[in-house]
């Protein structure tokens, strides 16, 4: 399997779950990952809950190399992948939403 997987520190585990942004960006995956060739899982679903990796996408590795024969292709095939999973978590900006969101949050409390 190929997966996309972000990661939260420690320190925003309590931070990122309750977030706005954070919350579109799930729903948004939910909704756009099956049309991408890409499978979706919310970790924070699971009992117990995985804070430090929430959020996978996951894609079968054969899938991605089939029709490849040299190490360039299969980079390239791996590379236009990972690209996609990319735009995936960047559509409307979610991604720098989250982004933008957490570092403000995170700071506030830093400062009281």
């Amino acid at each position: 399997m190929l997966n996309v997987i972000l990661n939260f520190s420690v320190k925003l585990h309590d931070i990122y779950p309750q977030l706005p942004s954070y919350q579109q960006l799930v729903q948004q995956l939910r909704e756009r990952t099956p049309h991408q060739g890409w499978h979706f899982y919310d970790h924070l679903e699971e009992r117990p809950a995985n804070r430090h990796h929430p959020l996978y996408l996951e894609t079968p590795l054969l899938d991605v190399l089939r029709g490849t024969t040299t190490m360039e292709e299969q980079r390239d095939a791996i590379r236009r992948t990972v690209r996609d999973a990319l735009e995936l978590l960047q559509h409307d900006d979610a991604l720098k939403t989250l982004t933008d969101e957490v570092r403000h949050k995170a700071s506030s409390l830093t400062e009281t």
